[in-house]
């Protein structure tokens, strides 16, 4: 059986069981992802819907007393990721009465598409509050950076003291206030590289809106969005540090 013809079938189903949930829940309801459905023709770039299943999952919102959350900024959230792609509204918010009485002010963002074909949705209910320390730690991706053994080359003190260990606390106090300086400003070139390139991904993504972009524009796109990949690459090494140092942390505590 075709893959095509199996998500046919399991359409019917997966409204059905969406809808006994939605029934079931006694508080308020919130429903976000990727539905696999569009509920107008509008909501794909080539405009060819199956009719049936629009209607079928407009009927389900319907009955299920659900609202969708207007989205902000893009006006797809797919692509297939082609030198001419079909962008789709696949991924959204539905939310029901009682959820709007508690939170009125739940707002939903389409956030760039960066290494994925969906675009990921933001979801507010306006009581954000982010706290951030600033605490300095070597960072294993600053090895990742070509310059970095160099510059630790050029950093390192000469030895003037006669016993080792001296030597050593005089080699660990310099190199550690140095790479303070370095990862705040490695810190910050990546922070402003990562922000050009979201901005150009933006910038390509908007005009898309507005006109279908040429090959050289896609591919100008995809080339851009390799670049970030790698950044987030270098980052998911530094939380990736975080997270296994607050495993032996907790593991410590335990035992």
């Amino acid at each position: 059986m075709s893959m095509a013809l199996c998500m046919i079938i399991k359409k019917p189903e997966f409204l059905a069981k969406l809808a006994l949930v939605v029934e079931q829940a006694h508080d308020a309801v919130l429903v976000g992802g990727d539905f696999n459905l569009v509920r107008d023709a509008k909501e794909k770039s080539t405009g060819r819907v199956t009719g049936r299943w629009v209607d079928a999952f407009n009927n389900f919102i319907t009955s299920a007393e659900l609202r969708e959350l207007h989205r902000i900024r893009g006006s797809f959230t797919w692509s297939n990721n082609q030198e001419t792609p079909i962008r789709v509204v696949l991924d959204r918010v539905l939310v029901s009465g009682k959820w709007e009485e508690i939170f009125p002010l739940t707002t939903v963002q389409v956030i760039t598409r960066i290494g994925s074909d969906h675009n990921p949705l933001l979801v507010d209910i306006g009581e954000n509050a982010i706290h951030r320390t600033k605490i300095f730690r070597f960072e294993p991706s600053w090895l990742n950076q070509e310059s970095f053994r160099d510059w630790v080359l050029q950093k390192w003190p000469r030895r003037t003291d006669q016993y080792i260990v001296d030597h050593w606390h005089k080699v660990s106090s310099c190199l550690r206030r140095a790479m303070k300086g370095w990862g705040a400003n490695v810190g910050s070139e990546q922070r402003k590289s990562k922000q050009n390139l979201l901005l150009n991904i933006k910038y390509l993504d908007e005009e898309v809106e507005k006109k279908d972009l040429s090959k050289e524009e896609w591919a100008k796109r995809y080339a851009l969005e390799d670049r970030l990949m790698d950044i987030y690459k270098e980052e998911d090494v530094f939380w990736q540090k975080r997270g296994g140092e607050q495993w032996l942390l907790e593991g410590d505590a335990n035992t």
